[in-house]
């Protein structure tokens, strides 16, 4: 098992550029921040924080991850990744 090693994001300081809605529920989201060199998809954890991980190859003993500090701005006119699969049209 690798030890991640996570970098806070302050959820004030993210943008939401996309989120993939099905039926009604936000699996991920695309988020925006400077401190990324793009953006990101995050999704949430079972404690509810969105978090991004990434593992990296096999022979390293550490993963880099992202973690959003705080609650996340979802606006109700943010784009859908996904449309058909959340029911709109």
């Amino acid at each position: 098992m690798k030890t991640t090693m996570w970098t806070e994001l302050q959820a004030g300081d993210c943008k939401v550029v996309k989120v993939d809605e099905r039926a009604g529920i936000i699996m991920s989201v695309q988020i925006k921040h400077v401190d990324l060199k793009r953006v990101l998809w995050f999704t949430r954890s079972r404690a509810g924080n969105w978090y991004r991980r990434n593992t990296g190859g096999e022979n390293s003993p550490y993963a880099e991850g992202c973690i959003i500090k705080g609650t996340l701005m979802i606006e109700a006119g943010t784009p859908r990744e996904y449309p058909e699969l959340a029911g709109v049209k």
